[in-house]
């Protein structure tokens, strides 16, 4: 009876720990069409941003830039929530606003 219930307590926990990761995947997924809103906004106002409201974008586009210096290979993780506040429109206006 005891193995029984360690199973089923066990059985409990990854069920829990596949509904965090679920609902982490859920809140941190971007939709192609978010992130197709996000691209188009992005691409139409990048030429006209000055190089420090570039570098201020990108710090919120990027989050991680890995360099293998042996193969010359690059890797860049961006930050979700980033390319959510890009396809925001006030946050369009606000790096546009000192353009």
């Amino acid at each position: 009876l005891v193995e029984l219930q360690e199973e089923i307590k066990s059985f409990n926990d990854r069920i829990d720990e596949n509904v965090r990761v679920q609902k982490n995947y859920q809140e941190n997924f971007i939709g192609k069409t978010d992130f197709k809103m996000a691209f188009l906004q992005f691409q139409a106002i990048w030429e006209m941003l000055t190089a420090s409201k570039k570098a201020q974008l990108m710090k919120r586009l990027v989050k991680k830039v890995h360099y293998n210096g042996e193969t010359g290979e690059m890797d860049i993780t961006f930050n979700t929530e980033g390319i959510k506040i890009l396809a925001d429109k006030s946050f369009n206006l606000e790096v546009m606003k000192d353009v």
